[in-house]
């Protein structure tokens, strides 16, 4: 065992945690404040059925983390009946070496990489078959007012802020940018609670009192295992601010603390869901067909947004689908429950969210679209043609951001973390300077190149999944 850590381990020992689970859950989120991402960087969880004990590993940032912090969480944990230990006060390395290769290695049951104390909290108990109803608590304070969105490529996405300090977020939702990305997120304050997750076609109808964009960068993808785990995914977010935004920001939190609002935690999911935007054909049970779009899928159902004008379905309606698929092969026809009715009056994104019973296609496209959720794709091409490729791709699940001309390509490869390959279709004009420069830019950042000439949206996006996902 390597004792010279990046971060600094702090371990939460409990024992009989049936026994304590809803008190110390509540207790552990109110640690959110100062176990926020930058603090915090993951937990572990290690279990064991003799006298139902639970070890949970906190890792924690070595330069961020204060005497009082560690004072906090001592005292809070100790409250409710949890020891904190902490290894390094043990005495001589080899002790030490015995606690994390003997100790925790007696625990039978091992989850690992949770971003937050509350999702760690709900892995362990879906691990000993205890329900995670929201805390009682939570009725006695008002709802959060935060609505919070982020960029995926070029994309918005909304999603849950489940933790937000003056440093970072933690964001709930599908399809997380990678880790290492610069992305912009939006904050929004609003006067009246905002409904709903998904931000496509969704009216605001609540007054907004304040408002902004900041960048960050991408810490903590919530890992797909954790996630199946948490029934949650998301990422956290180190912000980058100027003193006008921190200012911003700080009044953002103080105004959600002066109305005793709280992050409410996302509810748990039985799957991951992943972002795409895909042709549905839908047949309801009185014979009538519509055509939808998917905004999300999952291993055992998706989402669905018909035109505004269609008559909602109903909860509970058994309706048949239709789902052409990705690669070279039948539609996947597959009867489905609808389990939510989205009314298009209220402050929702209209459509449906739907259960089925997933076929062995249906399964493949689903991790296909996964996959693709894990890339940022380049497409470099002319204005006629370059929103038709893009839009081939991001209908499938990929990242993508667009170029139309050789400088705003060439702007593209300058973030952080490097694409996962370019899309240079022959339609983008510019000089063979210009050329040359781009030539470089991508032999100097290593990045796959895919060129193309008179090849369908299709066919470039099958030319990407060659790429990535063989």
């Amino acid at each position: 065992m390597d004792l010279d850590l990046p971060t600094y381990d702090v371990f939460l020992l409990t024992r009989d945690i049936q026994h304590h689970f809803a008190q110390q859950r509540t207790t552990f989120r109110a640690l959110s404040g100062i176990l926020d991402p930058s603090v915090l960087r993951r937990v572990d969880v290690h279990h064991r059925h003799e006298g139902d004990t639970a070890l949970l590993r906190l890792f924690l940032d070595r330069e961020r983390l204060s005497r009082s912090r560690m004072d906090f969480l001592i005292e809070h944990a100790s409250s409710v009946g949890a020891t904190v230990i902490d290894p390094s006060t043990l005495p001589g390395r080899a002790s030490r070496m015995r606690f994390y290769d003997e100790y925790v290695q007696r625990f039978e049951a091992h989850l690992l990489s949770f971003p937050t104390l509350d999702g760690a909290m709900r892995g362990l108990a879906r691990l000993i078959g205890l329900e995670t109803t929201p805390p009682g608590w939570r009725n006695a304070q008002e709802p959060s007012h935060l609505a919070v969105r982020f960029r995926r490529g070029e994309t918005w996405l909304a999603g849950r802020a489940c933790c937000l300090t003056a440093d970072g977020i933690y964001i709930a939702a599908g399809g997380a940018p990678r880790a290492g990305d610069v992305t912009d997120i939006e904050i929004a304050l609003t006067g009246e609670p905002i409904s709903g997750e998904r931000s496509e076609g969704a009216e605001r109808h609540q007054s907004i009192s304040v408002q902004l964009v900041v960048r960050a960068t991408v810490t903590q993808p919530t890992p797909s295992d954790v996630a199946g785990a948490s029934g949650a995914s998301g990422f956290g977010a180190r912000f980058l601010l100027d003193d006008a935004q921190r200012a911003q920001l700080s009044g953002v939190i103080a105004a959600m603390a002066s109305r005793g609002e709280i992050l409410a935690q996302p509810p748990r999911r039985r799957d991951v869901r992943y972002p795409l935007r895909w042709p549905i054909r839908l047949r309801r049970p009185d014979g009538v067909v519509l055509e939808a779009r998917a905004l999300d899928v999952s291993a055992h159902g998706l989402f669905l947004s018909c035109a505004a004008d269609e008559q909602p379905l109903d909860y509970r309606d058994e309706v048949e689908l239709e789902i052409p698929l990705d690669v070279d092969a039948p539609p996947v026809v597959a009867h489905a429950s609808v389990m939510r009715a989205l009314d298009p009056r209220g402050p929702f994104t209209p459509g449906f969210g739907l259960s089925l019973d997933a076929t062995a296609a249906f399964a493949g496209f689903v991790q296909r679209v996964a996959r693709r959720g894990d890339h940022l794709v380049i497409v470099g091409a002319g204005e006629g043609r370059v929103d038709r490729v893009v839009d081939a791709l991001v209908d499938t699940g990929y990242s993508v951001i667009r170029a139309r001309d050789p400088i705003a390509l060439i702007g593209t490869l300058s973030g952080a973390r490097a694409p996962d390959v370019v899309v240079l279709d022959e339609s983008l004009e510019g000089s063979d300077r210009v050329a040359q420069s781009i030539t470089r830019s991508l032999a100097t950042r290593l990045v796959p190149t895919l060129r193309t000439r008179n090849a369908s949206p299709a066919d470039v996006r099958r030319m990407v999944d060659a790429a990535l996902l063989s």
